[in-house]
């Protein structure tokens, strides 16, 4: 390729498009379950939902609709009005997108009458396979004089124009070629490249896409995922969206290349995707029929590099979420009782809603001091997620999966307590719970009438002081309670594990009987204690 300097001025070459008519197309191929009698076509009861039939003819493709088209067709029923449409795909399934569908025609009567199906623009997508529909089930449709007209391209590379001799000015005038491939100018396009047509300026293959969808009207299950083929694979959990400023709205921006990108919103996971529906939510979606299964979703189609920021929509909706009174948030009182733990430091709750799992933020406190800890926070409705920290996250909560299932939900190897909120109440009091446990605190062993293998006492009825005396092989720290016979604690103190013996003054409690409970790390021993008058 030889050089000029130049400032010489292209004109940009246009792409030449002409019509092509195939005539007295047929459609011999069944499948699903239908059958064909010469030109009549039948969908029976009890074939599938995706049977149709085939045009096999392969001197037919590729097709290209680069203007718009259009079906021409004759059509006649047995004497019941039947509904039809046509389909193309890129190639036969299961090779089948990009993929379209005409709009239905219903064909009435039993005298033979003329149709016409439009077939709007579809840039620069072919297809390789060419279908045909009777949605209406036992209804014989007889389907002649078959045309289509179709749109025939100049082919983007003609070789025939490579010419390294060609003498191509060294001005900067970028062009994109139909190929992709950006070129210095018109001339080293169509001399080194052998392109047929090009735009001005640089190739754009990509552009930043914003996404924004709705949550204010939902229970959220967990994190909210977006998912697509060039998003995630389709993972569904993969691409997490945020939502920065609690208003409800989760946003997600990604790069995505140009043409046709298909995507929905997962709430927590593919057990609560969206469920869009094709002809209800046409507006929005794409409809894919794979066998015996219907996708159908979000699509967006790029046509240029401009970064693009989504409307926000409402989830499993095309439209905004219709505006609704805001919803006034829970009072909600959480309680857990930390009796048979080692205290730590303060008692903290923590959650992405309560503190933004900060742990150590959100203190409980112990009013009447019976170990039980106590929280009221203002929730909004909704699903929330939190758990309970012994003097911060040293010591929170550690919450089995599968054991404590009926209070918790697992989220990325995260397992926490759960609590859904809804409108119908203003105050809601969570019943008291016992610290790493989903119910409330109770001793492990029976009460025994004298002592257990942790200690001996004497006496056991007195008026003023009683001694225990903790067993020499057992050197584990302890926690010593005395209940009332109402269940309320009226003292707790750790011991440790090096005290042989702990003197109780009671001379100050009512007559009456009491519980004395000594805990460690494996066991517990409890006897009845009489305070006589």
């Amino acid at each position: 390729m030889k050089y000029l300097l130049s400032l010489s001025l292209f004109c940009i070459q246009l792409t030449a498009f002409s019509q092509v008519t195939n005539t007295d197309v047929v459609f011999t191929g069944v499948f699903g379950g239908t059958s064909i009698d010469g030109n009549t076509y039948l969908n029976p009861t009890g074939s599938e939902t995706w049977g149709g039939f085939a045009n096999e003819d392969v001197s037919l493709y590729p097709l290209s609709f680069s203007d718009a088209g259009e079906i021409t067709f004759t059509g006649a029923t047995a004497g019941t009005d039947a509904d039809v449409y046509f389909r193309f795909e890129y190639n036969p399934y299961p090779d089948t997108e990009p993929s379209f569908n005409t709009v239905a025609v219903t064909v009435s009567g039993t005298v033979e009458t003329a149709y016409t199906v439009a077939i709007p623009s579809q840039g620069d997508n072919t297809f390789s396979s060419f279908l045909f529909y009777v949605t209406t089930l036992d209804s014989p449709v007889t389907l002649t004089n078959v045309t289509l007209n179709s749109s025939a391209t100049v082919a983007c590379v003609d070789e025939s124009l490579i010419n390294p001799e060609a003498v191509c000015p060294t001005v900067i005038d970028y062009v994109c070629g139909c190929n992709g491939v950006t070129y210095t100018n018109a001339c080293f396009a169509i001399n080194e490249g052998g392109v047929t047509s090009y735009t001005a300026g640089e190739c754009v293959n990509s552009a930043s896409v914003t996404f924004q969808v709705d949550m204010s009207q939902e229970t959220l299950l967990g994190p909210l995922y977006i998912t697509g083929l060039n998003i995630d694979g389709w993972c569904g959990t993969c691409e997490t969206m945020e939502d920065a400023d609690s208003d409800g709205i989760y946003t997600y921006t990604t790069e995505l290349g140009l043409g046709t990108q298909e995507y929905k919103f997962n709430n927590g996971g593919w057990d609560g995707s969206e469920s869009l529906e094709t002809e209800a939510d046409s507006a929005c979606t794409l409809s894919t029929i794979d066998g015996e299964l219907t996708y159908v979703n979000r699509v967006v189609e790029l046509t240029s590099g401009e970064e693009l920021i989504l409307d926000v929509v409402c989830f499993n909706a095309c439209d905004a979420c219709d505006s609704d009174p805001v919803q006034d948030d829970v009072a909600v009182t959480f309680s857990v009782d930390m009796s048979q733990e080692f205290i730590l430091g303060a008692i903290y709750i923590t959650g992405s809603s309560i503190d933004g799992w900060n742990g150590a933020s959100v203190e409980m406190t112990d009013g009447d001091g019976d170990n039980v800890y106590d929280v009221t926070i203002d929730l909004a409705p909704g699903t929330h997620e939190y758990k309970f920290n012994n003097g911060g996250w040293d010591g929170t909560e550690n919450l089995d999966a599968t054991e404590d299932a009926q209070c918790t939900i697992t989220t990325d190897g995260f397992t926490n307590r759960v609590i859904a909120l809804d409108t119908t109440v203003s105050e809601l009091q969570v019943g008291t719970v016992c610290f790493n446990s989903c119910g409330e605190c109770e001793v492990e062993n029976l009460i025994e009438e004298n002592h257990g293998p942790l200690f001996t006492i004497y006496p056991t009825v007195t008026n003023d002081f009683t001694t225990l005396k903790f067993n020499g092989n057992n050197q584990l720290n302890k926690v010593l309670l005395i209940n009332d016979i109402a269940g309320k604690t009226i003292l707790r103190k750790e011991i440790s594990g090096s005290a042989d013996k702990e003197v109780l003054d009671l001379s100050s409690y009512d007559s009456g009987l009491y519980i004395l409970t000594v805990i460690t790390e494996i066991q517990s021993n409890s006897i009845r204690l009489i305070k006589s008058k």
